[in-house]
């Protein structure tokens, strides 16, 4: 039976979504099935819609100094989903980016205001990913907050960003725009507003802020806390949990006591909504990961929630698949490393760090020959049956590795979809029904001097799948002795680009007889359906003559 895998694998940040992981390893791997994943950061938006399956796109105008239409998923049951990595994300930094000081939650607020024309019920928002650090103070103006200085002077229209609230002495709520629907805000961030484990001094260095700038923000941080909790009594919210109010940048805290949102744990969140514990079950292996993987990818992340999830049934279920990895498997706490069968990385084996991340799927391609030896997929098969060749022979035709038919028949080209003898048939003039038993097949190829062999003596190869040989793992045949023992070869026709390949790779700086003449000709394999059968007669038929 067949090996079954679920993919619940992250981003790998900087390189490649998540969605577009999953999408490319379905077409490598059978009996494949993923959810594209996300901890409330970026890709929220493909994980909800891969969940939701009938939905409907809404798109919002742009906004003030936003460029692009805001996408906005809402489902059958009048809820909105959004993702803040869209709208304030450090995916949106250009090169005109003047500093985490001059960045601003104002076109999160707009969205919000707009969100409530569409009368829904409740909004849910990813909320990871952003390059803000302005505790709302663009999100609270654009939902009306006004500020005063000194001497009670309106100056709202003077204040865009955190550092502007030096002059602020009083906030009015009076004419604050209330939502019009509930929020639930999805995040993987647990940690506080203020302090040093808070917004400022875990998470403003990744958004470029320096040793300096994290303090000045600190210090801004916790006087518009200060006014918060002096003007907003009637507003502000359960202040005894904390729990996730460092998130984007103070947003956490904005949307939790301000908004009241409810605050869920990002990667439960989803594992919930696909009913993770209990699909799991109908898989062999669980295949995850994300671009770093360290000690924080266990800690309420995609990898650590995925194994919070698992049960004692689930030993060595799953394979984590990352960019980079700085965790060693033995020194993992056993109630992780006992559901884990192995890590693999693209880097230092296949790539360095900025090669992976330039080329992730190249490098992937690479990794998932390991995976699937490991498994068992790829399978070391060898040549079961000798070249057919003698002395009179002429022609050598190279394919790769025979096919699953070919050695359960210990002769080439043996699947019948395979157009091999029907090109040779017709090149020769001869009714195919003649050559349909195995022993006329020999009789005709012995008639018209031609000997059958391949690059490959032995491989790892999934099933007959040529794309799948791991190149690391190729005896090739010994062509030099071939040679020497059959003089009269005078050409060599190698088929199919895989043949090609590992014939240059292996074999041709082998061959130093100039008489010899080369072809690589297009695969007569039926997969091959770019190449009609008249046209592979027509350039056999040059090869041969």
């Amino acid at each position: 039976m067949a090996i079954k895998i679920l993919s619940l694998i992250d981003s790998f940040k900087g390189s490649i979504s998540s969605l577009e992981i999953s999408k490319f390893l379905k077409r490598n791997f059978k009996n494949f099935s993923y959810f594209p994943i996300s901890d409330g950061g970026e890709n929220f938006l493909d994980v909800i819609k891969k969940i939701l399956k009938n939905n409907d796109i809404h798109s919002l105008n742009p906004l003030t100094n936003y460029k692009n239409n805001v996408k906005i998923l809402l489902d059958n049951k009048n809820n909105a989903y959004i993702e803040s990595a869209n709208i304030i994300g450090l995916g949106l930094i250009n090169k005109d980016d003047k500093g985490i000081f001059k960045r601003s939650s104002h076109s999160l607020g707009e969205v919000l205001l707009k969100i409530n024309e569409l009368n829904i019920n409740t909004l849910y928002i990813g909320l990871g990913g952003s390059a803000t650090s302005d505790l709302g103070v663009g999100l609270l103006k654009a939902l009306n907050l006004r500020f005063f200085d000194k001497n009670d002077v309106d100056i709202s229209e003077k204040i865009h960003f955190i550092e502007d609230i030096i002059n602020v002495q009083k906030l009015s709520f009076s004419s604050f725009k209330n939502l019009n629907y509930k929020i639930e805000i999805i995040n993987d961030v647990s940690n506080p507003l203020l302090g040093e484990n808070g917004a400022n001094f875990i998470y403003a260095h990744q958004k470029g802020a320096s040793t300096t700038d994290i303090v000045k923000l600190e210090d801004y941080f916790v006087k518009f806390y200060d006014l918060l909790i002096k003007y907003a009594k009637n507003h502000l919210f359960n202040l005894n949990d904390d729990i996730g109010d460092g998130s984007a940048g103070g947003l956490g805290f904005i949307f939790k006591h301000i908004l009241k949102g409810k605050y869920n744990q990002g990667i439960d969140f989803v594992l919930n909504r696909i009913d993770f514990k209990k699909i799991k079950d109908k898989y062999d292996y669980i295949l995850t990961g994300e671009g770093s993987l360290d000690s924080q990818s266990f800690n309420k992340k995609v990898v650590g929630g995925i194994l919070d999830n698992l049960s004692k049934n689930d030993k060595e279920k799953v394979i984590i698949i990352c960019g980079q990895n700085k965790v060693h498997l033995n020194n993992l706490d056993k109630k992780y490393s006992y559901f884990i069968k192995n890590i693999y990385s693209l880097t230092p084996k296949f790539a360095n760090k900025e090669e992976s991340i330039k080329n992730p799927k190249k490098y992937l391609k690479e990794l998932i020959f390991d995976v699937k030896k490991d498994l068992g997929i790829l399978k070391f098969k060898e040549h079961k049956f000798p070249p057919f060749i003698n002395k009179d022979s002429e022609i050598l035709i190279l394919g790769s590795f025979p096919s699953v038919k070919s050695l359960d028949n210990n002769f080439y080209y043996m699947n019948e979809t395979n157009r091999f003898y029907k090109i040779l048939s017709t090149i020769f003039n001869i009714d195919i029904n003649e050559i349909n038993s195995l022993d006329k097949k020999k009789t005709f190829l012995k008639d018209h001097h031609i000997a059958l062999y391949d690059v490959i003596k032995a491989c790892y190869i999934e099933e007959s799948k040529d794309e799948t040989i791991s190149e690391d793992d190729i005896l090739p045949i010994d062509i030099v002795n071939i040679l020497k023992s059959y003089k009269n070869i005078k050409k060599i026709i190698i088929t199919g680009k895989k043949a090609e390949k590992l014939f240059k790779k292996f074999l041709l700086n082998k061959i130093n007889e100039k008489k010899i003449l080369l072809y690589f000709l297009p695969s007569t394999s039926s997969a091959n359906a770019s190449f009609r059968i008249e046209k592979l007669v027509e350039i056999y038929k040059k090869a041969i003559f």
